[in-house]
């Protein structure tokens, strides 16, 4: 999704009007996560690869800082290390942190990881999984743990420093999330993330159906719609639709992502695809009807 939409997973929209990145960030912050004042966030940072845009720009949230890996490669764990060591003093980030990988689905109950730290068995590491056992893409690492990643070289999480953790003795916990794991990183699970996003929104039910205005207006299912989109009487069903993307009349569009600036022609019936306009290095023009069979975003790797 990323390489098709030329864009970073976690900056894929969840709401018409939040980021994934803004979901994420919000939910660290919200008192209800973690009573314990000591295990409250105290910095949030995006780590960015070298040469991301997003190391020299303010990111759309305020309490985001992007930090540029130190060194490449590194692998996951010794790039956070490194940002440990090399841009702040360990003390500046308290006992725990708070690693989210960013194709993460940010559907997830954050306080039953922070409830865990105080379980009796001590954890030093504690992961979130679904309720089938798969990895969730967030876990609380206590500081100290990072002490255990060499300076040079190579160090991945998951293989290498797990494997450290448990030849040390230190105790790893699994703690379930959520009912099902979604990566951001296909359409599927993309759209997945959204539906399930809007039916936890307090506030699901802002869009009258019932309007004779607005994008939600021929809107069925969860759905994104972007406010800078414009939807010209189309129907959108389960669908994202980004910004400065146009949806021309009587234009259906089901199951689908719309990438930005991004042009549907009136009449035309998009389903079960990935369309954005660069990937036939044209303005979004689409045969009158096009369905799974073609999917566009490998159309568009191949040629």
């Amino acid at each position: 999704m990323a390489v098709t939409l030329g864009m970073p997973l976690d900056d894929l929209p969840l709401s018409d009007d939040l980021s994934v990145s803004d979901a994420w960030i919000n939910m660290a912050v919200n008192p209800n996560a973690a009573e314990d004042s000591a295990i409250s966030p105290r910095h949030h940072l995006r780590i960015v690869a070298q040469g991301d845009p997003r190391s020299s720009v303010t990111g759309r949230h305020s309490g985001w800082h992007a930090v540029t890996e130190p060194r490449s490669p590194r692998g996951v764990a010794g790039v956070v290390a490194d940002v440990i060591n090399d841009r702040h003093e360990p003390d500046d980030f308290g006992e725990w942190i708070l690693i989210i990988e960013s194709s993460a689905s940010p559907n997830i109950d954050i306080a039953a990881l922070f409830d865990a730290t105080d379980m009796p068995s001590a954890p030093s590491l504690i992961f979130g999984i679904s309720d089938l056992d798969r990895p969730c893409g967030s876990y609380l690492v206590r500081r100290e743990i990072y002490d255990l990643v060499p300076g040079n070289g190579f160090f991945d999480f998951k293989e290498q420093l797990l494997s450290r953790v448990i030849s040390n003795g230190l105790q790893i916990e699994a703690v379930p999330v959520a009912k099902r794991a979604h990566k951001l990183d296909t359409r599927q699970g993309w759209l997945a993330i959204v539906k399930e996003w809007a039916e936890s929104r307090s506030d699901k039910e802002q869009f009258d159906m019932t309007l004779e205005e607005g994008p939600w207006r021929r809107r069925d299912g969860a759905c994104v719609i972007s406010p800078n989109a414009v939807v010209d009487d189309a129907t959108i069903i389960s669908s994202v639709v980004m910004d400065d993307a146009v949806i021309e009349k009587g234009a259906v569009v089901a199951r689908s992502i719309v990438g930005p600036r991004t042009r549907v022609p009136a009449g035309a019936v998009l389903v079960d695809a990935v369309f954005t306009g660069r990937d036939r290095g044209i303005t979004g023009e689409i045969p009158p009807r096009m369905e799974r069979s073609q999917d566009w975003s490998r159309m568009g790797r191949h040629r």
